[in-house]
């Protein structure tokens, strides 16, 4: 930043002397301007270095949350479930719904849906309303007291009622939504719910298969038609690849399958489970392209050539330059600012070595079809894949190629690389960077710009108090000036009247 020749004053400079008094103190004080301008490209170099590194962090935060978070549903390698992926190929159907855990197989299977489990449970005997049911809108908003039961208006006051021995007290003004959320969510073990389609409501026992229910004075049970028998408990009768079996619940897991019952059927339902080999493929691919690229953007900034002779841009200099030529200037600049840099190095390297090593006695990356290229000096190393070789090894043993990925060993709560899979590796290496870029070299580089700045600021007050300075000297030089152009006209006055 200049120092303003002017100040912030107004000043009538030069009237005795003739002098450019403004351009005579710009030029005295361009000379003193330069220490400041090399505080100021100082801090500006700096604030580029921890922007540099901040990029870094910000590439390898979205390579990590990508491939090795919990968070990326699709794509984590830490993750069983990536290279275990098995898809089911089940018709969309009202009666059952199934899913794939890590642990099912392959397989054709046949499901018969012959009842559905439920615990005991109360529904009205008829419909409560003598009209259409209520609506969803007045389920939700209208007061209890306000709907038209059939058998009998709620009066206005307290609601009581108890089911399994919990006892639940409401207004007349709640709503029907109000009481079946408060029922529901209740330690009672029980579902509480309502449709206008068979004007009917239904509890069941959930947490257990008993229900006991008690009516209170406002005879709110009666009125929905929940105070009778309860009907028995029963479990779910399934038939899957012609063996019966049941289950207490409608929601269960068998060889690895997921079950979820919502529907009697009257045929058998047909589905196939099968490995998803080519996706785990693709996911491996879509690992190393990103690995790859990675790699060489980190290898391009350590070997990114320093122009030693640009400068960041001054203020002043900035405003003699067009945009596009300012541009120009400070990509040149920005230009190596961490070349040869040690930590980034050293990331480079354990990316690098994460793929050379056996993986215990697990074995290399050439067991699962994949390669690293071998080490050249200042160049980036790739991961090469055979995708047959590696859609075999998944065929094989998809286990093991989810190990040498995922397989994590420690020592002394550090990893140990030796014995921990490829990511793993990749992992500690990207969060050993991260941290160490955060807590030593960003907070070291933010203490250098506040330092720069605090010099900056009392370089600053200096430079105007000795552009003060020189202004308050021409100024009295200018008095003098003109006290003696004034001496000097008394006496020619004086002359001029003597004659």
């Amino acid at each position: 930043m200049a120092i303003s020749p002017l100040g912030n004053q107004i000043r009538l400079t030069g009237l005795a002397s003739g002098l450019d008094t403004d351009q005579i103190i710009t030029d005295l004080m361009r000379t003193q301007q330069m220490k400041y301008d090399r505080m100021y490209q100082s801090k500006t170099q700096a604030e580029w270095k921890r922007d540099a590194y901040t990029d870094v962090n910000n590439a390898l935060r979205k390579f990590r949350d990508e491939y090795a978070s919990f968070l990326s549903s699709t794509n984590n390698l830490l993750s069983a479930s990536t290279y275990k992926s098995y898809q089911v190929d089940l018709a969309s159907n009202p009666y059952l719904s199934v899913t794939a855990t890590t642990n099912a197989r392959d397989g054709a299977f046949s499901v018969e849906v012959k009842q559905l489990a439920h615990g005991e449970r109360l529904t009205s005997a008829s419909k409560v309303t003598d009209g259409d049911g209520f609506s969803a809108s007045a389920v939700a908003n209208t007061a209890v007291e306000s709907l038209p039961f059939k058998d009998g208006q709620i009066s206005s006051g307290d609601i009581t009622f108890k089911i399994n021995d919990r006892e639940f007290s409401f207004r007349s003004t709640d709503s029907l939504k109000t009481i079946m959320d408060t029922v529901n969510a209740s330690d009672a073990g029980v579902t509480m719910r309502y449709s206008q389609i068979t004007d009917a409501f239904t509890l069941e026992a959930t947490g257990s298969d008993h229900l006991a229910v008690e009516d209170g004075p406002s005879g709110f049970l009666a009125a929905a038609g929940l105070n009778g028998t309860p009907e028995n408990a029963q479990k779910a009768q399934i038939v899957i690849n012609g063996v019966e079996l049941e289950r207490d619940s409608n929601e269960f897991e068998l060889d690895g399958i997921s079950f979820k019952l919502t529907g009697v059927t009257s045929d058998a339902l047909n589905f196939s489970v099968k490995h998803d080999v080519q996706g785990v493929v693709d996911k491996i691919k879509s690992f190393a392209e990103a690995y790859n690229t990675l790699m060489d953007t980190l290898y391009e900034k350590l070997t990114e050539k320093k122009n030693y002779g640009y400068k960041p841009l001054t203020t002043e200099q900035r405003a003699e330059l067009t945009e596009s030529e300012a541009a120009l200037w400070d990509t040149k600049a920005k230009s190596g600012l961490l070349h040869s840099d040690s930590s980034l190095q050293t990331l480079a390297d354990s990316l690098r070595t994460a793929f050379t090593s056996a993986v215990g006695d697990l074995g290399g990356l050439s067991a699962i079809g994949l390669s690293s290229s071998s080490y050249r000096y200042q160049q980036a190393s790739h991961l090469e894949i055979d995708e047959d070789k590696l859609r075999a090894a998944l065929e094989t043993d998809a286990d093991k190629v989810y190990q040498l990925f995922a397989a994590r060993t420690e020592t002394g709560g550090r990893v140990d690389t030796a014995g921990s899979g490829f990511m793993v590796r990749v992992v500690d290496a990207v969060d050993r960077f991260t941290s160490e870029t955060t807590e030593v070299s960003l907070k070291s580089l933010s203490r250098t710009i506040s330092d720069w700045e605090d010099k900056m600021t009392a370089e600053n007050t200096r430079l105007y108090n000795l552009q003060e300075s020189y202004y308050k000297k021409f100024a009295a030089m200018e008095a003098a000036l003109a006290q003696m152009q004034s001496q000097s006209s008394a006496l020619s006055g004086l002359f001029t009247s003597v004659e």
